[in-house]
Protein backbone atom coordinates (compact mmCIF):
# COMPACT_ATOMS: atom_id res chain seq x y z
CA UNK A 1 0.00 0.00 0.00
CA UNK A 2 1.03 3.63 -0.38
CA UNK A 3 3.34 4.95 2.30
CA UNK A 4 4.44 8.38 3.41
CA UNK A 5 6.78 9.92 6.00
CA UNK A 6 10.09 8.84 4.53
CA UNK A 7 8.96 5.58 2.91
CA UNK A 8 7.93 4.94 -0.66
CA UNK A 9 4.90 6.75 -2.01
CA UNK A 10 2.84 5.10 -4.72
CA UNK A 11 3.12 7.96 -7.27
CA UNK A 12 -0.15 9.30 -8.75
CA UNK A 13 1.45 9.80 -12.15
CA UNK A 14 1.47 6.05 -12.79
CA UNK A 15 -2.30 5.96 -12.63
CA UNK A 16 -2.59 9.23 -14.53
CA UNK A 17 -0.52 7.92 -17.44
CA UNK A 18 -2.34 4.60 -17.51
CA UNK A 19 -5.76 6.25 -17.37
CA UNK A 20 -4.92 8.60 -20.21
CA UNK A 21 -3.72 5.71 -22.30
CA UNK A 22 -7.14 4.06 -21.98
CA UNK A 23 -9.18 7.21 -22.47
CA UNK A 24 -10.34 7.45 -18.85
CA UNK A 25 -10.36 10.40 -16.51
CA UNK A 26 -7.02 11.22 -14.87
CA UNK A 27 -8.71 12.21 -11.59
CA UNK A 28 -8.83 9.85 -8.64
CA UNK A 29 -5.97 7.65 -7.49
CA UNK A 30 -6.44 4.30 -5.77
CA UNK A 31 -3.56 2.95 -3.71
CA UNK A 32 -2.19 -0.45 -4.74
CA UNK A 33 -0.32 -3.13 -2.89
CA UNK A 34 3.37 -3.49 -3.64
CA UNK A 35 2.79 -6.81 -5.36
CA UNK A 36 0.43 -5.42 -8.00
CA UNK A 37 2.07 -2.12 -8.83
CA UNK A 38 2.57 -1.68 -12.57
CA UNK A 39 6.12 -1.37 -13.82
CA UNK A 40 6.98 2.31 -14.36
CA UNK A 41 6.59 3.36 -17.97
CA UNK A 42 9.80 3.01 -19.95
CA UNK A 43 11.53 0.61 -17.59
CA UNK A 44 13.45 -2.15 -19.34
CA UNK A 45 16.44 -4.23 -18.26
CA UNK A 46 18.76 -3.77 -21.21
CA UNK A 47 22.40 -2.83 -21.65
CA UNK A 48 23.59 0.75 -21.85
CA UNK A 49 24.30 0.53 -25.60
CA UNK A 50 20.73 -0.54 -26.28
CA UNK A 51 19.43 2.22 -24.02
CA UNK A 52 21.60 4.80 -25.81
CA UNK A 53 20.52 3.81 -29.32
CA UNK A 54 16.99 2.83 -28.24
CA UNK A 55 14.53 4.45 -30.60
CA UNK A 56 17.19 4.92 -33.30
CA UNK A 57 16.63 1.32 -34.43
CA UNK A 58 13.40 2.56 -36.05
CA UNK A 59 14.01 4.06 -39.50
CA UNK A 60 11.30 6.71 -39.36
CA UNK A 61 12.64 7.98 -36.07
CA UNK A 62 16.20 8.13 -37.47
CA UNK A 63 15.02 10.41 -40.27
CA UNK A 64 12.90 12.42 -37.88
CA UNK A 65 15.77 13.05 -35.47
CA UNK A 66 18.21 13.79 -38.32
CA UNK A 67 15.72 16.47 -39.27
CA UNK A 68 15.86 17.74 -35.68
CA UNK A 69 19.64 18.12 -35.99
CA UNK A 70 19.45 20.03 -39.29
CA UNK A 71 16.43 22.16 -38.41
CA UNK A 72 17.77 22.82 -34.91
CA UNK A 73 21.15 23.88 -36.31
CA UNK A 74 19.43 26.41 -38.54
CA UNK A 75 17.57 27.99 -35.64
CA UNK A 76 20.65 27.99 -33.39
CA UNK A 77 22.55 29.80 -36.13
CA UNK A 78 19.75 32.35 -36.38
CA UNK A 79 19.95 33.03 -32.64
CA UNK A 80 23.73 33.45 -32.79
CA UNK A 81 23.80 35.55 -35.98
CA UNK A 82 20.85 37.75 -35.06
CA UNK A 83 22.13 38.71 -31.60
CA UNK A 84 25.70 39.20 -32.79
CA UNK A 85 24.75 41.26 -35.85
CA UNK A 86 22.20 43.42 -34.04
CA UNK A 87 24.55 44.22 -31.15
CA UNK A 88 27.33 45.10 -33.60
CA UNK A 89 24.96 47.40 -35.51
CA UNK A 90 23.55 49.17 -32.44
CA UNK A 91 25.69 48.43 -29.36
CA UNK A 92 22.50 48.46 -27.30
CA UNK A 93 21.00 45.90 -24.90
CA UNK A 94 17.64 47.59 -25.51
CA UNK A 95 17.83 46.43 -29.13
CA UNK A 96 18.56 42.93 -27.86
CA UNK A 97 15.43 43.31 -25.71
CA UNK A 98 13.50 44.39 -28.81
CA UNK A 99 14.80 41.32 -30.66
CA UNK A 100 13.56 39.15 -27.81
CA UNK A 101 10.18 40.86 -28.01
CA UNK A 102 9.93 40.40 -31.79
CA UNK A 103 10.53 36.67 -31.45
CA UNK A 104 8.56 36.36 -28.24
CA UNK A 105 5.26 37.90 -29.32
CA UNK A 106 4.72 35.33 -32.05
CA UNK A 107 6.24 32.56 -29.95
CA UNK A 108 3.35 32.98 -27.52
CA UNK A 109 0.62 33.41 -30.14
CA UNK A 110 1.56 30.77 -32.71
CA UNK A 111 1.79 27.63 -30.54
CA UNK A 112 -1.86 28.00 -29.54
CA UNK A 113 -2.84 28.26 -33.20
CA UNK A 114 -0.43 25.48 -34.11
CA UNK A 115 -1.91 23.19 -31.48
CA UNK A 116 -5.36 23.38 -33.06
CA UNK A 117 -3.89 23.02 -36.57
CA UNK A 118 -2.02 19.89 -35.46
CA UNK A 119 -5.25 18.21 -34.43
CA UNK A 120 -6.93 19.19 -37.73
CA UNK A 121 -4.26 19.09 -40.49
CA UNK A 122 -1.59 16.59 -41.61
CA UNK A 123 1.46 17.32 -39.47
CA UNK A 124 3.93 16.58 -42.24
CA UNK A 125 2.36 19.38 -44.30
CA UNK A 126 2.71 21.82 -41.39
CA UNK A 127 6.35 20.85 -40.88
CA UNK A 128 7.16 21.33 -44.56
CA UNK A 129 5.48 24.72 -44.61
CA UNK A 130 7.45 25.99 -41.62
CA UNK A 131 10.89 25.07 -42.98
CA UNK A 132 10.06 26.32 -46.47
CA UNK A 133 8.81 29.66 -45.16
CA UNK A 134 11.96 30.18 -43.07
CA UNK A 135 14.16 29.34 -46.08
CA UNK A 136 12.45 32.10 -48.07
CA UNK A 137 12.69 34.64 -45.23
CA UNK A 138 16.37 33.96 -44.60
CA UNK A 139 17.17 34.08 -48.33
CA UNK A 140 15.63 37.58 -48.45
CA UNK A 141 17.62 38.91 -45.47
CA UNK A 142 20.80 37.34 -46.87
CA UNK A 143 20.33 39.29 -50.08
CA UNK A 144 19.72 42.54 -48.16
CA UNK A 145 22.80 41.94 -46.00
CA UNK A 146 25.04 41.05 -48.95
CA UNK A 147 24.10 44.24 -50.80
CA UNK A 148 24.98 46.45 -47.81
CA UNK A 149 21.46 47.61 -46.99
CA UNK A 150 20.90 45.78 -43.70
CA UNK A 151 19.13 47.80 -40.99
CA UNK A 152 18.14 46.86 -37.43
CA UNK A 153 14.47 46.67 -38.39
CA UNK A 154 15.28 43.93 -40.91
CA UNK A 155 16.60 41.77 -38.07
CA UNK A 156 13.55 42.51 -35.93
CA UNK A 157 11.33 41.44 -38.85
CA UNK A 158 13.29 38.17 -39.06
CA UNK A 159 12.61 37.80 -35.34
CA UNK A 160 8.84 37.91 -35.95
CA UNK A 161 9.19 35.26 -38.66
CA UNK A 162 11.39 33.05 -36.50
CA UNK A 163 9.00 33.31 -33.56
CA UNK A 164 6.09 32.30 -35.78
CA UNK A 165 7.59 29.34 -37.61
CA UNK A 166 9.85 28.03 -34.86
CA UNK A 167 6.81 27.78 -32.58
CA UNK A 168 4.66 26.12 -35.25
CA UNK A 169 7.43 23.67 -36.18
CA UNK A 170 8.28 22.74 -32.60
CA UNK A 171 4.63 22.16 -31.69
CA UNK A 172 4.29 19.96 -34.77
CA UNK A 173 7.46 18.00 -34.10
CA UNK A 174 6.39 17.19 -30.53
CA UNK A 175 2.88 16.18 -31.60
CA UNK A 176 4.34 14.04 -34.42
CA UNK A 177 6.84 12.16 -32.24
CA UNK A 178 4.53 9.24 -31.26
CA UNK A 179 3.83 8.69 -34.99
CA UNK A 180 7.49 7.99 -35.80
CA UNK A 181 8.39 5.71 -32.86
CA UNK A 182 6.69 2.83 -31.06
CA UNK A 183 5.22 3.64 -27.65
CA UNK A 184 7.59 1.42 -25.61
CA UNK A 185 10.45 3.55 -26.93
CA UNK A 186 8.70 6.91 -26.49
CA UNK A 187 10.53 7.99 -23.32
CA UNK A 188 13.88 7.06 -24.87
CA UNK A 189 12.87 8.91 -28.05
CA UNK A 190 12.28 12.11 -26.07
CA UNK A 191 15.84 11.94 -24.66
CA UNK A 192 17.43 11.01 -27.99
CA UNK A 193 15.59 13.74 -29.90
CA UNK A 194 16.55 16.29 -27.26
CA UNK A 195 20.15 15.08 -27.52
CA UNK A 196 20.09 15.72 -31.27
CA UNK A 197 18.67 19.21 -30.74
CA UNK A 198 21.37 19.89 -28.16
CA UNK A 199 24.02 18.53 -30.52
CA UNK A 200 22.85 21.30 -32.86
CA UNK A 201 23.56 23.73 -30.02
CA UNK A 202 27.18 22.55 -30.10
CA UNK A 203 27.77 22.26 -33.84
CA UNK A 204 25.88 25.35 -34.99
CA UNK A 205 27.61 27.96 -32.76
CA UNK A 206 31.05 26.55 -33.63
CA UNK A 207 30.26 26.60 -37.34
CA UNK A 208 28.51 29.96 -37.10
CA UNK A 209 31.35 31.59 -35.17
CA UNK A 210 33.89 30.31 -37.70
CA UNK A 211 31.81 31.53 -40.65
CA UNK A 212 31.21 34.94 -39.05
CA UNK A 213 34.90 35.38 -38.31
CA UNK A 214 36.14 34.14 -41.71
CA UNK A 215 33.51 35.23 -44.25
CA UNK A 216 31.19 37.61 -42.45
CA UNK A 217 27.49 37.88 -41.73
CA UNK A 218 26.05 37.29 -45.22
CA UNK A 219 27.80 33.91 -45.43
CA UNK A 220 26.36 32.89 -42.05
CA UNK A 221 22.85 33.82 -43.17
CA UNK A 222 23.40 31.96 -46.44
CA UNK A 223 24.35 28.84 -44.47
CA UNK A 224 21.05 29.10 -42.62
CA UNK A 225 19.18 29.11 -45.94
CA UNK A 226 20.97 25.92 -46.97
CA UNK A 227 20.08 24.18 -43.72
CA UNK A 228 16.38 24.98 -44.07
CA UNK A 229 16.45 23.72 -47.66
CA UNK A 230 18.01 20.46 -46.45
CA UNK A 231 15.31 20.21 -43.77
CA UNK A 232 12.60 20.50 -46.42
CA UNK A 233 14.15 17.69 -48.46
CA UNK A 234 14.42 15.41 -45.42
CA UNK A 235 10.82 15.99 -44.34
CA UNK A 236 9.61 14.85 -47.76
CA UNK A 237 11.13 11.39 -47.10
CA UNK A 238 8.93 10.74 -44.04
CA UNK A 239 6.02 8.40 -44.73
CA UNK A 240 3.35 8.82 -42.09
CA UNK A 241 -0.09 7.39 -41.61
CA UNK A 242 -2.94 9.89 -41.39
CA UNK A 243 -2.50 11.55 -38.01
CA UNK A 244 -5.71 13.60 -37.85
CA UNK A 245 -9.40 12.75 -37.83
CA UNK A 246 -11.44 13.38 -40.96
CA UNK A 247 -14.15 15.29 -39.10
CA UNK A 248 -13.87 17.67 -36.18
CA UNK A 249 -16.18 19.28 -33.66
CA UNK A 250 -16.51 23.08 -33.68
CA UNK A 251 -13.32 24.81 -32.62
CA UNK A 252 -15.04 26.21 -29.51
CA UNK A 253 -15.57 22.61 -28.35
CA UNK A 254 -11.86 21.95 -28.86
CA UNK A 255 -11.02 24.98 -26.73
CA UNK A 256 -13.32 23.88 -23.91
CA UNK A 257 -11.95 20.33 -24.06
CA UNK A 258 -8.30 21.38 -23.69
CA UNK A 259 -9.27 23.87 -21.00
CA UNK A 260 -10.99 21.15 -18.94
CA UNK A 261 -8.01 18.84 -19.31
CA UNK A 262 -5.45 21.43 -18.19
CA UNK A 263 -7.67 22.56 -15.31
CA UNK A 264 -8.05 19.02 -13.96
CA UNK A 265 -4.61 17.51 -14.63
CA UNK A 266 -1.93 18.77 -12.23
CA UNK A 267 0.78 16.82 -14.05
CA UNK A 268 0.21 18.74 -17.29
CA UNK A 269 -0.62 22.14 -15.82
CA UNK A 270 2.31 22.40 -13.41
CA UNK A 271 4.78 21.07 -15.98
CA UNK A 272 3.61 23.71 -18.46
CA UNK A 273 3.96 26.47 -15.85
CA UNK A 274 7.36 25.08 -14.86
CA UNK A 275 8.41 25.20 -18.51
CA UNK A 276 7.41 28.86 -18.83
CA UNK A 277 9.46 29.96 -15.81
CA UNK A 278 12.46 27.91 -16.94
CA UNK A 279 12.25 29.19 -20.52
CA UNK A 280 12.07 32.80 -19.37
CA UNK A 281 15.33 32.43 -17.45
CA UNK A 282 17.12 30.51 -20.21
CA UNK A 283 16.00 33.11 -22.75
CA UNK A 284 17.47 35.86 -20.59
CA UNK A 285 20.83 34.07 -20.57
CA UNK A 286 20.88 33.34 -24.30
CA UNK A 287 19.78 36.77 -25.49
CA UNK A 288 22.24 38.58 -23.20
CA UNK A 289 25.22 36.41 -24.21
CA UNK A 290 26.42 38.85 -26.92
CA UNK A 291 26.41 41.70 -24.38
CA UNK A 292 28.26 39.59 -21.79
CA UNK A 293 30.84 38.54 -24.40
CA UNK A 294 31.46 42.13 -25.51
CA UNK A 295 31.14 44.16 -22.32
CA UNK A 296 32.08 41.74 -19.52
CA UNK A 297 34.47 39.19 -21.04
CA UNK A 298 35.87 41.48 -23.80
CA UNK A 299 35.94 38.64 -26.31
CA UNK A 300 35.31 38.40 -30.06
CA UNK A 301 32.80 36.39 -32.09
CA UNK A 302 34.89 33.26 -31.48
CA UNK A 303 34.54 33.68 -27.71
CA UNK A 304 30.81 34.25 -28.10
CA UNK A 305 30.46 31.08 -30.17
CA UNK A 306 32.30 29.12 -27.46
CA UNK A 307 29.89 30.37 -24.80
CA UNK A 308 26.96 29.19 -26.92
CA UNK A 309 28.78 25.90 -27.54
CA UNK A 310 29.48 25.17 -23.87
CA UNK A 311 25.79 25.60 -23.03
CA UNK A 312 24.93 23.23 -25.87
CA UNK A 313 27.62 20.75 -24.80
CA UNK A 314 26.24 20.56 -21.28
CA UNK A 315 22.73 20.07 -22.64
CA UNK A 316 23.85 17.37 -25.07
CA UNK A 317 25.74 15.37 -22.46
CA UNK A 318 22.78 15.53 -20.08
CA UNK A 319 20.38 14.23 -22.74
CA UNK A 320 22.76 11.41 -23.71
CA UNK A 321 23.26 10.53 -20.04
CA UNK A 322 19.49 10.20 -19.54
CA UNK A 323 19.36 7.82 -22.50
CA UNK A 324 22.26 5.72 -21.17
CA UNK A 325 20.91 5.61 -17.63
CA UNK A 326 17.60 4.40 -19.00
CA UNK A 327 15.70 6.88 -16.90
CA UNK A 328 15.54 8.41 -13.44
CA UNK A 329 13.75 6.55 -10.67
CA UNK A 330 12.70 9.61 -8.66
CA UNK A 331 12.06 11.77 -11.70
CA UNK A 332 9.94 14.39 -9.92
CA UNK A 333 12.58 15.11 -7.32
CA UNK A 334 15.28 15.32 -9.99
CA UNK A 335 13.02 17.59 -12.06
CA UNK A 336 12.86 20.05 -9.15
CA UNK A 337 16.49 19.74 -7.99
CA UNK A 338 17.86 20.21 -11.52
CA UNK A 339 16.00 23.51 -11.86
CA UNK A 340 17.41 24.78 -8.55
CA UNK A 341 20.92 23.87 -9.70
CA UNK A 342 20.24 25.54 -13.06
CA UNK A 343 19.36 28.78 -11.24
CA UNK A 344 22.51 28.55 -9.11
CA UNK A 345 24.67 28.10 -12.21
CA UNK A 346 23.07 31.17 -13.81
CA UNK A 347 24.20 33.22 -10.80
CA UNK A 348 27.67 31.72 -11.09
CA UNK A 349 27.82 32.67 -14.76
CA UNK A 350 26.61 36.22 -14.11
CA UNK A 351 29.30 36.93 -11.52
CA UNK A 352 32.13 34.76 -12.89
CA UNK A 353 34.07 37.72 -14.31
CA UNK A 354 36.38 35.48 -16.38
CA UNK A 355 35.68 33.73 -19.65
CA UNK A 356 37.03 30.33 -18.52
CA UNK A 357 34.91 30.28 -15.36
CA UNK A 358 31.93 31.58 -17.30
CA UNK A 359 32.32 28.71 -19.79
CA UNK A 360 32.30 26.19 -16.93
CA UNK A 361 29.13 27.73 -15.48
CA UNK A 362 27.56 27.83 -18.95
CA UNK A 363 28.27 24.11 -19.37
CA UNK A 364 26.74 23.33 -15.97
CA UNK A 365 23.61 25.43 -16.51
CA UNK A 366 23.10 23.74 -19.88
CA UNK A 367 23.49 20.32 -18.24
CA UNK A 368 20.96 20.86 -15.45
CA UNK A 369 18.54 22.72 -17.71
CA UNK A 370 18.54 19.83 -20.20
CA UNK A 371 17.75 17.26 -17.49
CA UNK A 372 14.85 19.42 -16.32
CA UNK A 373 13.50 19.86 -19.87
CA UNK A 374 13.80 16.17 -20.81
CA UNK A 375 11.98 14.91 -17.72
CA UNK A 376 9.23 17.51 -18.05
CA UNK A 377 8.72 16.82 -21.76
CA UNK A 378 8.54 13.06 -21.19
CA UNK A 379 5.92 13.56 -18.48
CA UNK A 380 3.82 15.70 -20.82
CA UNK A 381 4.15 13.16 -23.66
CA UNK A 382 2.99 10.29 -21.47
CA UNK A 383 0.11 12.22 -19.90
CA UNK A 384 -1.28 13.57 -23.22
CA UNK A 385 -4.42 11.91 -24.67
CA UNK A 386 -3.76 11.05 -28.32
CA UNK A 387 -6.74 12.96 -29.69
CA UNK A 388 -5.64 16.11 -27.88
CA UNK A 389 -1.88 15.81 -28.31
CA UNK A 390 -1.63 18.73 -30.72
CA UNK A 391 -3.49 21.08 -28.37
CA UNK A 392 -1.55 19.89 -25.32
CA UNK A 393 1.74 20.60 -27.05
CA UNK A 394 0.34 23.87 -28.33
CA UNK A 395 -0.06 24.87 -24.67
CA UNK A 396 3.39 23.45 -23.88
CA UNK A 397 4.95 25.50 -26.68
CA UNK A 398 3.11 28.64 -25.55
CA UNK A 399 5.07 28.15 -22.34
CA UNK A 400 8.30 27.73 -24.32
CA UNK A 401 7.29 30.81 -26.30
CA UNK A 402 8.25 33.03 -23.38
CA UNK A 403 11.91 32.04 -24.01
CA UNK A 404 12.62 35.11 -26.20
CA UNK A 405 10.59 37.28 -23.83
CA UNK A 406 13.37 36.52 -21.36
CA UNK A 407 15.55 38.59 -23.66
CA UNK A 408 13.01 41.43 -23.49
CA UNK A 409 12.56 41.37 -19.71
CA UNK A 410 16.16 40.83 -18.69
CA UNK A 411 17.45 43.09 -21.46
CA UNK A 412 15.44 45.96 -19.96
CA UNK A 413 16.58 45.09 -16.43
CA UNK A 414 20.19 44.89 -17.65
CA UNK A 415 19.90 48.35 -19.21
CA UNK A 416 19.00 49.88 -15.83
CA UNK A 417 20.65 47.56 -13.27
CA UNK A 418 23.52 45.97 -15.19
CA UNK A 419 24.02 42.57 -16.78
CA UNK A 420 24.91 40.48 -13.67
CA UNK A 421 22.06 41.95 -11.60
CA UNK A 422 19.54 41.10 -14.34
CA UNK A 423 20.44 37.40 -14.27
CA UNK A 424 20.57 37.37 -10.46
CA UNK A 425 16.98 38.62 -10.31
CA UNK A 426 15.87 36.03 -12.84
CA UNK A 427 17.60 33.20 -11.01
CA UNK A 428 15.93 34.26 -7.76
CA UNK A 429 12.48 34.19 -9.34
CA UNK A 430 13.21 30.76 -10.88
CA UNK A 431 14.36 29.33 -7.55
CA UNK A 432 11.34 30.69 -5.64
CA UNK A 433 8.91 29.19 -8.16
CA UNK A 434 10.71 25.84 -8.03
CA UNK A 435 10.45 25.74 -4.25
CA UNK A 436 6.73 26.53 -4.55
CA UNK A 437 6.30 23.54 -6.90
CA UNK A 438 8.02 21.29 -4.36
CA UNK A 439 5.66 22.44 -1.63
CA UNK A 440 2.38 22.69 -3.54
CA UNK A 441 2.54 20.01 -6.28
CA UNK A 442 2.73 16.50 -4.76
CA UNK A 443 2.12 14.76 -8.10
CA UNK A 444 5.18 16.43 -9.58
CA UNK A 445 7.22 15.60 -6.49
CA UNK A 446 6.18 11.93 -6.73
CA UNK A 447 6.73 11.59 -10.49
CA UNK A 448 8.29 8.19 -11.29
CA UNK A 449 7.75 7.00 -14.85
CA UNK A 450 11.11 5.40 -15.70
CA UNK A 451 13.38 2.69 -14.36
Amino acid sequence: MAKTNGTELNPPVRQTVADNNHGRSSRGVVAESASCRPEPVGATEVGWVARLTGALVESKFRRYTAGTLIWGSAHQLITLAQGYTLFKLTGSTLYLAALGASVGVMSVIMPAIGGFLNDRMPRKRLLLGGSLAMAVVMAAVTAVYATGHLQPWHLLAVGFAQGSFLSLDWTTRQAMLPAVVSRPRLVNAVSVDLAMFNLARIVAPLAGGAVLASWGGPAAYGLIVGLFAASVLLITTLRLETDVQESHPPIWSDIKEIGRLLWSDQMLTVNIMFTAVNALMLGGVIYLLPAFADEVFKTSESGLSWLFTTIGAGSFIAAVALSVWGGVKRAGQVLILSNLLFAACVVGFAYSGQLALAAFCAFALGFFNSIHIALGAAAVQLASPEGMRGRVFGAYEVAWGVFPLGGLIYGIIAHWAGLPAALLIGAGVTALFTIAVWIRAPKIRALMFMR
